[in-house]
This record gives structure tokens, C-alpha cells and sequence, in this order.
């Protein structure tokens, strides 16, 4: 199947909706949870604000963690990738319509990757929304996503289907696509 424009301006309203639904829980029910590594993330997320508000985009140590103590939590998790968050910040967001709108970006971005993979394999547009659909709202992320708030989980959620891609495309394409 070719995609044209108006094709793919569809797609893109179908991902979002998609998108919408996972994020249901951070719009709707207006609180967050603070088990599992919610608040640990939620720390992070501020710490980070406050580095770049500070112009500091690669901090060593976020001092404000660990109590008190500082944790260099860059050695695992890469804090350029919540700049998406801080931006919302910055504009004068609260913390929490800033983290909804954190999500709502992961959950497009692990639904666009989802489908990106369906469509690579089936070359046709319903079966790629399908497994975008069933992908973005299995339960397992949603749980990883919603009560655990496993933060790194939900991007290795984002970037999985890339790497199955890419494994797709080195196996059975002969095709070059290492992008």
C-alpha cells in the first residue's frame, strides 16, 4: 500500500486517538500514584526542570534525590530524554498537566513505532492500526505505564518495536534500511 497525504493525516489522527485512550488515566482522574517508582520519577522529572532551568541540559548528579544525598542517575536513565517534560515546565505548566503531556507524547511515540512495525511486515494500513492498538493498550505496558510508573520501562516500550524492525528488515528485506 502506498501512503499518500491524506493517508497519512489519517493515520496520524488514528495514533493519536490511540494515544488519547492510554492516557486516559492522567487526564481523567487527575492524581497521581505514588507507589512503585512513581515518586522516585516524579523527583526526577522536577530535578531535571530545575538543572535546565539553570541551563544545565547533561547534569552529573541530581542532589536534590537520594536524600539529600545526591544520585547520578544519568549513569542509567539519560535525562535529555525528559526534556520534552521540562519544556512543559517551562512554559509555565503545573507538575502534573506537564507529566500528562509527557505520556501523551510517549504513548504517540509507542504507538507510532508499533505501527511502524505492523506496516513494514503486513504493507497494509488496518492490520498496522491493529497492532498499534493492541500494542499501546496491552496491559502489561499499561500497568508498566499507569500503577508502576516505571519510567525507562515505558520507553524501552517506545523504542522495542525499532529494534524488532530492524531485525525484520536484516532478516527478511533485502533492502537497506539502517535508519
Amino acid at each position: 500500500t502506498k501512503l499518500n497525504g491524506k493517508k497519512i493525516g489519517g493515520i496520524i489522527i488514528i495514533l493519536i486517538l490511540i494515544s488519547f485512550i492510554s492516557s486516559i488515566p492522567f487526564v481523567f482522574f487527575n492524581q497521581l500514584y505514588t507507589q512503585h517508582d512513581y515518586a522516585f520519577h516524579i523527583s526526577r522529572l522536577e530535578s531535571y526542570f530545575e538543572s535546565v532551568k539553570q541551563l544545565e541540559f547533561f547534569p552529573k548528579i541530581f542532589y536534590e534525590l537520594g536524600n539529600g544525598g545526591g544520585y547520578a542517575v544519568d549513569l542509567f536513565y539519560p535525562s535529555i530524554l525528559l526534556l520534552p517534560y521540562t519544556l512543559f515546565r517551562l512554559i509555565g505548566l503545573s507538575t502534573g498537566t506537564s507529566l500528562a503531556l509527557f505520556y501523551f507524547l510517549l504513548n504517540f511515540l509507542i504507538a507510532g513505532s508499533s505501527f511502524l512495525l505492523g506496516f513494514n511486515i503486513f504493507k497494509k494500513i488496518k492490520p498496522s492500526i491493529l497492532v498499534s492498538l493492541i500494542y499501546t493498550l496491552s496491559t502489561y505496558r499499561f500497568h508498566d505505564e499507569i500503577i508502576r510508573g516505571a519510567l525507562g520501562e515505558v520507553f524501552g516500550f517506545a523504542f522495542l518495536p525499532l529494534a524488532f524492525l530492524g531485525l525484520y528488515s536484516i532478516l527478511f528485506t533485502d533492502t537497506i534500511q539502517w535508519y
